[in-house]
């Protein structure tokens, strides 16, 4: 299966780099209260990220999706907990941050622990990502 010389094998590892990303992300959200149910309902869809790792279906879209969708209730729930006068209480938040900071935090932790290199494997799987889905449409357009 190579297509634009891109291998079967480098699509698995696209994938399962993809999955461990959301998987993170996920962990990382789920400690800052954040839970599947609300995530599936900001992106919309049927299945929740839990589920669409399960299956194996974690695309950069869906990533980027989710990413967002996390982000947006985490400040939701910053602001809330501002008009409460209340402060988000996490043994871990030694520093006393609001969950999107905590969260940005946490995930910026991974981004640097995983290094230069990783990311720019992954940027290069991106493109190949890109062309591999792009081919269906530029086969209907000629």
């Amino acid at each position: 299966m190579e297509n634009n010389n891109v291998t079967k094998q480098e699509v698995l590892k696209f994938s399962a780099e993809m999955e461990e990303e959301a998987s993170i992300k996920l962990a990382i959200a789920k400690v800052c209260d954040v839970n599947v149910t609300d995530i599936r309902i900001v992106m919309g869809g049927r299945d929740t990220i839990s589920e669409k790792i399960k299956k194996k279906i974690i695309t950069p879209e869906i990533l980027y999706a989710m990413d967002k969708a996390i982000i947006s209730i985490l400040i939701k729930m910053d602001l809330e907990d501002a008009c409460n006068g209340t402060t988000w209480e996490y043994e871990g938040n030694i520093h006393g941050k609001t969950r999107f900071w905590y969260y940005c935090d946490e995930v910026s932790k991974w981004i640097l622990h995983k290094g230069s290199v990783y990311w720019d494997d992954l940027s290069n799987s991106l493109s190949n990502w890109k062309n591999i889905t792009a081919v269906p449409f530029r086969n209907h357009r000629a």
